[in-house]
């Protein structure tokens, strides 16, 4: 859509920036439950902030369970949201995680906590897989990459959030800060409004086209947007393929087996190890520095990062910063492997406290700079319309189930091969990344929808 087509004016973009930013909001809180159990770990395991004991290894599980919850919640709710919108969808999964927190702020035994995680999860997996979809949705195409990105800013900015309540603050204040944010979220998430693409699937044209002059301006001129918004939707209807048929395509075949892959890695990398053992990590390794406040330089550094992304992913190409994203994180998983290595040898290592805070800094760099917001960049690109309902389900549920196992093997991991050997395993999945990323993985940067799959041929 050119600028002659705007005859009443170009979309306006701040409407559209508040609306994708407070959307954004659900990365915000699974930037929460992912970071959690970093600041909670050493207030749980085998303390008395209960009236009973938790061991490191129903920790592990406490953890883990999130990830579960989110895996089953990928694949379904994005069937609900198709039947009900968007704005309904997410009052309905703020309620899980509602309840969640709450069996997590008053638990009665170990089993509680558990379940309150899975519950959690469950929201987070709506979260991570609707907001994506509902924010390409309602930006218009100039400003719609980086309203994207907005949700992994958002997700760090959630993180670093629950590292200084978590140190400032004791457990239960935190549960109780984790608890209300989504209440808050859920509610207000019904003034949005809801998305024309969804309105016109269900028929409702006078709704869509309500909704662009909220989210365009209201001198904005909609009947081209809604005619083509109608067209998409009949061809979609028409050209509706079940997913054998659309799996022998070689184009799609590729690009599935490259998005698997770039999910692997972007869990094998080590990323959930950090963030939800970082205060954990400090303390093992014994730098004079206080591990709380550590975990909230690394955060605020991921941070910073991550606005990188939003402003050079289009500048300078999906494969130079996931080549420097890889980089950066093998130096990082390298420096703090080698660290407790040491450490664990017994060498003297008081000269290298500056060690695994610099270490972790440079992988959070690396990570929340380039490979995480690239990764989700990527699965929207490689594939057609047709293609993507089927595929962004596969990513994600293979995405959270990773994040499950490594949430409950890491502490059986550091047991078994020490923590300095764990890491370095993790790294040896980052240098098959980058080779992976020179190698295979195409340029998306700049090219059509067509351009990208002739690529993949």
């Amino acid at each position: 859509m050119d600028e002659n087509q705007w005859k009443g004016g170009k979309p306006k973009k701040l409407p559209q920036t508040i609306v994708s930013t407070l959307a954004n909001g659900g990365g915000f809180i699974f930037g929460i439950l992912l970071a959690w159990s970093a600041p909670a770990g050493p207030q749980v395991i085998e303390q008395e902030n209960f009236r009973f004991f938790v061991t490191s290894n129903q920790f592990a599980w406490i953890v883990a369970l999130m990830a579960l919850g989110g895996a089953l919640s990928c694949v379904f709710s994005g069937i609900i949201r198709s039947k009900i919108g968007t704005k309904l969808t997410i009052l309905l999964f703020g309620i899980p995680i509602v309840i969640g927190w709450i069996l997590i702020t008053i638990p009665l035994n170990p089993a509680m906590l558990m379940a309150g995680r899975f519950l959690c999860g469950i929201s987070a997996g709506c979260y991570s897989y609707v907001i994506p979809i509902y924010v390409g949705e309602v930006s218009s195409n100039d400003i719609r990459g980086s309203m994207l990105s907005l949700f992994q800013v958002c997700l760090t900015i959630g993180i670093l959030f629950t590292y200084i309540v978590g140190h400032f603050f004791n457990l239960f204040i935190l549960n109780i800060v984790c608890a209300t944010i989504p209440i808050f979220y859920s509610l207000g998430f019904l003034i949005l409004p809801e998305s024309a693409s969804y309105l016109i699937s269900r028929n409702r044209e006078n709704d869509a086209d309500n909704s662009l002059k909220k989210l365009r301006g209201k001198h904005y001129k909609t009947s081209i947007e809604i005619e083509d918004l109608q067209r998409q939707n009949q061809e979609f209807k028409e050209q509706k393929k079940n997913i054998s048929e659309i799996f022998k395509t070689k184009s799609t075949m590729k690009a599935f087996i490259i998005i698997m892959l770039q999910m692997t890695f972007f869990q094998m990398s080590g990323i959930n190890a950090f963030l939800f053992f970082s205060t954990t990590i400090f303390i093992e390794s014994g730098i004079d520095f206080e591990p709380g406040m550590a975990s909230i330089i690394v955060a605020s550094i991921q941070v910073l990062a991550s606005f990188f992304s939003v402003a050079f992913v289009d500048r300078f190409g999906r494969k130079l910063i996931l080549i420097l994203a890889y980089s950066l994180m093998l130096i990082g998983l390298s420096g703090i492997g080698t660290f407790f290595i040491l450490k664990d040898l017994e060498f003297d290592v008081s000269f290298l406290q500056w060690l695994p805070v610099t270490s972790m800094s440079i992988f959070m760099i690396g990570f929340a700079g380039g490979m995480g917001p690239v990764s989700y960049v990527l699965l929207g690109e490689l594939f057609l319309q047709e293609a993507k309902a089927f595929v962004a389900p596969f990513g994600q549920v293979w995405n959270f189930s990773l994040t499950f196992v490594i949430g409950l093997t890491f502490s059986m991991m550091t047991e078994a091969m020490g923590t300095g050997p764990s890491f370095l395993f993790f790294a040896i999945f980052c240098v098959l990344g980058l080779l992976f990323t020179i190698f295979v993985i195409p340029e998306t940067k700049g090219k059509t929808t067509d351009e990208i799959q002739l690529a993949l041929r």
